[in-house]
């Protein structure tokens, strides 16, 4: 079994993507919604320090 690799997403945050921030212990999770096409989500689970996420987001961008 072949192991995944991780990739890495940058979203610009603007109107058109809502964004929910939740962290776990040592895990954080972003939720991502597209406003242009609200049926699409994206639940990513990061292992890391969550205020580089935050930090990432204020300065415009979602980094997962």
């Amino acid at each position: 079994m072949a192991i995944p690799q991780r990739k890495t997403y940058v979203f610009p945050t603007s109107r058109k993507v809502d964004w929910q921030h939740e962290s776990i212990g040592r895990s954080s999770v972003l939720h991502l919604t597209s406003k242009r096409t609200p049926k699409i989500r994206i639940q990513e689970k990061i292992l890391g320090n969550a205020a580089r996420l935050l930090e990432a987001k204020q300065r415009g961008f979602v980094c997962f």
